[in-house]
């Protein structure tokens, strides 16, 4: 079972994402966080396997929780979900470390694909 924790500002986003994650069967939303400061908190207390995170939040957006959490243990793996992309954040945040960029827009096979090869990441 991938562990995965959703990181949006946005309740229809989180509660419409965490429904396609877990209807996959092989995916279990270990929690929802609505900015980067509870990403931070709620990844030391659920151990995801994958942090999909939004980049645009308020208080602290996704790039400065990617950099803190992946300072902390680069070993997260981190998929950006975004809908209107700041190319310089997202190429930062991948230079950073996380693994993947899925576009709000993608349909469920596309959301799916990128949790499962983050999960496999070594």
């Amino acid at each position: 079972m991938i562990r995965v924790l959703v990181v949006d500002d946005q309740a229809l986003i989180r509660e419409s994402v965490s429904a396609v994650l877990t209807a996959a069967g092989d995916i279990a939303v270990v929690g929802n966080s609505v900015n980067g400061y509870e990403a931070i908190n709620d990844v030391a207390l659920t151990s995801p396997d994958v942090v999909l995170m939004d980049l645009s939040m308020p208080r602290m957006g996704g790039l400065e929780a990617t950099r803190h959490l992946l300072g902390q243990d680069p070993s997260i793996r981190i998929v950006l979900f975004t809908s209107a992309p700041d190319g310089r954040q997202v190429s930062d945040a991948l230079r950073l470390g996380a693994v993947a960029c899925v576009f709000k827009g993608a349909g469920r096979t596309e959301l799916l694909r990128a949790v499962r090869a983050a999960a496999l990441c070594a």
